[in-house]
């Protein structure tokens, strides 16, 4: 029995998708249809790989089998002289019958796994972009950055006779994707689980970190608040490659990376400027710099060649987002996005590469 994703899914629509040149741009029905990505997505070349090899010897076991039925007609055509051939072709017959139901079996084994594989695909790369795309809709870097020029809240508290700010005491669970589908990543490349797990990791320390804000006497309330605006810098830094990794189709990968670097982008300038020049944490963040010349332009210019392009709907929530993004890159370094150095310039840049915290 075929997989159900299949019905519906006609011959014409299975043969494109097989011979469709890796070059050609998908619509946005065809990005999200299972059978194409079976054939396109790098989340499961090894699938794919394990389906044509075993439809090769199908096809070769196929042809044995025809090639046995050919021989029914042979005496029609008085070719007894091939009668030797025909037995070695009857040896193989019984073990060619085999192979071809092998075959399908293996065929949809790796489709299933494939479409098994690329719904965890699908979860995680929802559950992240959403989680970035609430933390940016509320703006929490610019919101983090002015508590903390504003001062603990507590102090105002007092002097105005209110109830102090115990800080943030939220219970709820955020990461149900996660939780329950942590098992689930072992399916994935290791590269791809390592941005994924670094993500709900510094989400949940910044949850842990707001909640004992509360309790942080005022004189090391700035420490533990620029502790948060890190957490959430390295958060939606992890997040940004997370949905690199996951997300394949261009247009809502381009505007998914925009809505998180904009908040990247606002807990960058703050910690750039914030931490002196002989501190590690500085070091290591200075060292972005280069990758953001090179990522943040690269993908400026990607979706501004859509920009007036009629066929480019798909690109417009990216493209409506581009304005912002120049704004907040050329607050965080300093740089107009569109005079940044070119990749070449970047890479030849003295400094290290960059790293993750």
């Amino acid at each position: 029995m075929l997989p159900s994703a299949l019905s519906g899914v006609s011959i014409r629509t299975i043969w494109r998708a097989a011979w469709l040149r890796p070059s050609t741009e998908l619509t946005a029905a065809e990005a999200s249809s299972t059978i194409y990505r079976f054939f396109r997505s790098k989340h499961v070349v090894d699938l794919k790989v394990f389906a044509v090899f075993a439809m090769t010897l199908g096809a070769g076991a196929f042809l044995v089998l025809a090639l046995k039925a050919g021989f029914y007609f042979l005496p029609l055509f008085n070719l007894s002289p091939w009668h030797t051939l025909e037995e070695v072709v009857d040896g193989l017959q019984k073990d060619a019958g085999k192979v071809v139901g092998l075959t399908g079996v293996v065929v949809v084994w790796a489709y299933r796994s494939a479409c098994t594989r690329l719904g965890v695909v699908d979860l995680f790369a929802c559950e992240i972009g959403t989680l970035c795309r609430v933390g940016t809709l509320f703006g929490i870097g610019r919101k983090y950055v002015a508590q903390y020029d504003a001062g603990p809240p507590t102090s105002k508290g007092a002097d105005k006779g209110t109830a102090p700010d115990t800080g943030f005491v939220s219970q709820e669970e955020y990461f149900p994707v996660f939780e329950n589908n942590t098992h689930d990543l072992q399916l994935l490349e290791a590269t791809v689980v390592n941005n994924i797990t670094e993500f709900y990791t510094y989400m949940k320390a910044t949850r842990d970190a707001l909640r004992r804000l509360g309790e942080i006497p005022a004189d090391a309330w700035h420490g533990a608040m620029c502790n948060v605006i890190y957490l959430v810098f390295l958060a939606y830094e992890s997040g940004r490659k997370a949905i690199n990794d996951l997300v394949e189709y261009e247009p809502v990968a381009a505007e998914s990376k925009i809505v998180i670097l904009l908040t990247e982008l606002d807990t960058y300038a703050f910690l750039i400027r914030h931490f002196p020049t002989d501190d590690l944490r500085y070091k290591r963040l200075k060292l972005r710099e280069p990758e953001y010349r090179i990522d943040v332009s690269a993908l400026y210019e990607t979706v501004s060649h859509y920009s007036g392009a009629t066929q480019g709907r798909d690109w417009l929530p990216a493209v409506r987002s581009l304005e912002e993004l120049a704004e907040r890159y050329q607050a965080a370094l300093g740089e107009s996005i569109k005079r940044s150095k070119r990749p070449t310039e970047a890479m030849a840049s003295p400094e290290a590469p960059p790293v993750t915290a």
